[in-house]
This record gives structure tokens, sequence and C-alpha cells, in this order.
């Protein structure tokens, strides 16, 4: 099951998985019989898991009297009712999800598209950056008790080399690590020494606030600061431009006065953004915020872009909060577009299209680009990279 839920299973499991059917085949005195129930389960699981995914990505569809389920309780009815049972039809092709997963990680390519690391990132960067002290301390008892652990020594290895060999590499896929570091350096251990503790608590004292408010630290502020942008909308009137101006106020109900708003949240840079923290009314039918997530598809963010309409740079209230949307070809429909990019990258250079920063939000740091962000700071100020900017898409033309 686990091979189907995560691709970095098998390297962790196969250790594993070898000492458990080495101490099998010796408890049953090598009969080969012994490991037909263990083939059975793992065919009967895998065959259970095609289907179900093959179903899930619509590439396999079952009929009955050629009619296609409609829910569970339709396919089990139809089941327990042996005419029915002899009318069941199934088209299309299977999914074998983790041959698909395979593929995808081998091309180059598609690897590039969530960032591509040198190979001793995983040893170097990211198991200290997880585990701190414990790397180290772990590290120097692997010799000590490799003859009483060599499950678990292997366990680290295999998941180690295996992940360093892919040039894409998170040190999220190394979590699973922690548990053979921690039986490793505490195998005979009853208590731990002072250095160990004071390092310990020192590495998370400093991981916490990095991680809880520093790495990708400007995303959820961000979207509080869209989601007051998007709610409230009232007072919505024509320009002598053709397009549309409203007024933001949270306390009072949304008016759109019959038109009909979208507003495009283009996310370049950043990781995938928790959509639910917009928390948008369901009554809001008639403005569509639209979520547009490119990762590090630059190619994609340039195509979006070049698309949409830029809005007239103009003038506005120092009272109220107002917010102006571009005309469209279609009648009363309006849009606007929001780019929300880390501050170290450069914005791609749109035709007829400006950007107007609104907002900025700090401190905001992606260690997946480092590197981008410490050649800024040669040229600027490290202040200056490490913040999530907020622009709005403008046209070439001001209405001042």
């Amino acid at each position: 099951l686990g091979v189907f839920t995560r691709i970095t299973f098998p390297l962790y499991a196969f250790p594993i998985g070898v000492a458990f059917l080495v101490q099998t085949f010796k408890k049953n005195q090598g009969r080969l019989q012994s490991l037909f129930c263990l083939l059975l389960g793992t065919v009967l699981c895998a065959g259970a898991c095609i289907l179900i995914d093959s179903v899930y990505y619509g590439k396999l569809v079952f009929t009955v009297h050629d009619m296609p389920f409609r829910d569970i309780f339709h396919v089990v009815s139809s089941v327990s009712d042996l005419t029915a049972l002899s009318n069941i039809r199934a088209y299309g092709e299977i999914v074998i999800t983790p041959l698909n997963n395979i593929l995808y990680n081998l091309n180059v390519d598609n690897l590039a598209q969530h960032g591509l690391h040198a190979r001793y990132t995983h040893l170097l960067i990211n198991l200290p950056l997880l585990f701190g002290p414990l790397t180290f301390f772990g590290l120097f008892c692997m010799p000590k008790v490799f003859s009483k652990l060599k499950t678990m020594n292997n366990d680290l290895v295999y998941g180690l080399i295996g992940l360093s060999i892919m040039p894409h590499q998170e040190a999220r896929f190394l979590c699973p690590l922690l548990v053979p570091f921690v039986l490793i350096y505490a195998w005979d251990q009853s208590t731990f020494p002072l250095l160990f503790w004071m390092a310990w608590i020192l590495f998370n004292t400093v991981t916490t606030f990095v991680f809880s408010f520093v790495h990708q630290g400007g995303m959820v502020p961000a979207l509080g600061f869209i989601q007051r942008h998007t709610t409230g909308i009232h007072d919505c009137h024509v320009l002598h431009s053709g397009d549309l101006s409203c007024f933001v106020d949270l306390n009072q109900a949304t008016d759109l006065n019959g038109f009909d708003l979208t507003t495009h949240l283009v996310f370049y840079k950043t990781y995938m953004p928790p959509r639910h923290l917009l928390a948008l009314p369901l009554e809001n039918k008639a403005h569509h915020v639209h979520i547009i997530d490119f990762g590090s598809d630059h190619h994609g963010l340039v195509s979006e872009l070049t698309q949409r309409p830029g809005i007239p740079l103009r003038r506005h209230s120092k009272d109220k909060i107002d917010i102006d949307f571009a005309q469209t070809n279609q009648t009363h429909q309006f849009e606007r577009t929001l780019l929300i990019t880390p501050s170290f990258v450069t914005v791609p250079k749109i035709k007829d299209h400006r950007y107007l920063l609104i907002h900025r939000l700090s401190p905001h740091v992606s260690f997946d680009d480092i590197d981008t962000m410490a050649q800024g700071a040669q040229t600027y100020s490290p202040e200056s990279q490490m913040s999530l900017n907020v622009y709005l898409l403008l046209s070439n033309q001001d209405d001042l």
C-alpha cells in the first residue's frame, strides 16, 4: 500500500522488507509455501489500488446495463444482484500510479519545474536542516551500533543514497529518517550528554522561528491582504475609460450592481497557496476569484500575463479603499490580475503592460531559491530580497 501512496516508500521499506522476508523464511525452516500468503496479499492489494486509481483518474469506466455507476450505493446494489452483475462492463485503460510517478521523476525536464539541486544537498544541507545535532550524533554512532542495528543502518543508507541520486532534493523527503536516527543514537544510552541537550534546544528554538515566521512567511499575510480586498465590494461604477471602479469595506455587504467580476491571483515562485485561507463568502457568486499557481514555470507565467488585460494607472481616493477592474470583451464583465511573487524575482516584461507594487510583506524567504537571493543581496540590500510582493497588472495607459 505504501508503494501506491509515496514514491519514496520503497527506498525506506526495502531493508526492512528484506529483513522481514529473511526472518519469515528462517522461522518456517526454508519452506517457500510460507511466502504464499505474502505474495497473495501483495497481488490483491496492488490490484485494488490499481483499480481504484484507474477509476479515480477517469481512465477506467464501469457500466451496468450500459449506464455508468452513479455512486457507491449503485455499485453495491449491482454487485449483489446476479442479473446486474452479468451486465457489468469496463471501458478504458488502467492506471499504475507508481509506474507513472517513476517515469515522471526520471524526466529531468519535469523535475526542473520543481527545482534542481546538487547531489550533495540531502547530505550536507537537508539532513542538518531537519535534524540538527541529531544528524551528527547519529552518524557518529552508526559504526558502533552497526552489528546490532543493521536494518536501521541500512534503512538510513538506502534512503539517503537513493534520494541523493535524484536531482530534485527537498528536505521533507528525508523525514522518515528521523526514526533510524533516534534508534541509532539512543540504542544503548539511558541519558544524553549536556552538550546534546544544549545543541538540541538551541537548534529547535532557531528552526521554530525560521520555519514559523521566515520561511514562506509572507504567504498567509498575503492571502489575508487579498481577502480584505475581495470582500465587501460595493458602489461599482463604470469610468469614462470603460473600466470599472469599486469601493471596498469589510463592514458592508457585497453589492456589485449587477456587474460580473473576476480576480486572477497569479502565484509564481511560491509554495502552493492554501486556498481555504481566503475565506471567501459563498454568496459572492458574481465575483470570481481564480487562483493560478505556476510554481517555477516561467513560460506559463508569461503566457498567462500576456493574455490578461491591464488596468490604466489612476489616482485613488485617500478616504476610501477603491479597486479597479479592466473591461473585457463581454458586456458587464470586468477583471483584474494580481501577481504574487517574492521580491528577488525579476518580473517578466510584457508588451503593453506594467506592474504596480500595491503591497509588500516581510519577512519572506524561500530556501528553494537561496542562491538567487544571495546573488540579489550582493547588488541590493539583503532585506530587499526577503519579502513577498503583490503587484497589480497595469496597461500602458494612464488615467490621471
